[in-house]
C-alpha cells in the first residue's frame, strides 16, 4: 500500500512559485530590451541632432547674412540658435534617462534571475527530498511485506508443530 508523499502540497506550491519566477524573469528580460531598444533610439536621435545640428546653425547664418538684419531679427536669430541648444540638451537628457531606464530594468532582471535561481534551488531540495522518501517508502514496504511473509511461515511452522504435539498425544 504506497503512501503519498506527505509534502506533496508544499512541492506543488514550489513548483508554482518556481513557474511564476521564470515568467517574471522573462517578463524583466524583455522589460530590459524594451528599454535597451529605447536607449539605442535615443542615442541615434541625440547623435543624428549633433551632426545636423552645426550644418543648421551654418544654414541659419547665411540667411540672417543674406537680408537685411534689424535688432529684431538678430533677437529672433538668438532665439532660433537657443532652441536648437535646447533641443540638444532635451535629447541629452533623453538618453540619461534612457540609460538610468536600461540600468533599472538590468538591476530588476538581475534580482529576478536571483530569485528564479533560490527557488529553483529550493524546488530541487524538495524534489530530492520527494525521491528519498520514496526509496525509503519502498524500502519499508518491502521490510513490511517481509516481515508479514515471516509471521505467515512462523505461524504455520508452530501450527504444524502443534498437529504433530497434538498427534503425539493421541
Amino acid at each position: 500500500m504506497r503512501q503519498s508523499y506527505p509534502l506533496a502540497t508544499l512541492l506543488a506550491i514550489r513548483e508554482r512559485r518556481e513557474q511564476d519566477a521564470a515568467l517574471e524573469l522573462s517578463r524583466r528580460e524583455q522589460v530590459l530590451a524594451n528599454a535597451e531598444e529605447a536607449l539605442r533610439r535615443c542615442q541615434e536621435a541625440f547623435h543624428s541632432f549633433r551632426q545636423w545640428r552645426p550644418a543648421e546653425e551654418d544654414r541659419r547664418w547665411k540667411h540672417f547674412l543674406a537680408k537685411a538684419s534689424q535688432k529684431k531679427d538678430l533677437d529672433v536669430f538668438r532665439e532660433s540658435l537657443a532652441d536648437l541648444e535646447r533641443e540638444e540638451l532635451l535629447l541629452e537628457q533623453k538618453v540619461d534617462d534612457a540609460g538610468k531606464s536600461v540600468e533599472a530594468a538590468r538591476s530588476d532582471r538581475d534580482e529576478a534571475a536571483r530569485r528564479h535561481i533560490e527557488l529553483a534551488r529550493q524546488l530541487e531540495k524538495l524534489n530530492e527530498h520527494r525521491k528519498e522518501w520514496a526509496r525509503e517508502s519502498e524500502r519499508e514496504e518491502q521490510r513490511s511485506d517481509e516481515k508479514v511473509l515471516e509471521d505467515f511461515h512462523r505461524r504455520r511452522e508452530e501450527a504444524r508443530f502443534t498437529e504433530e504435539l497434538d498427534f503425539n498425544v493421541l
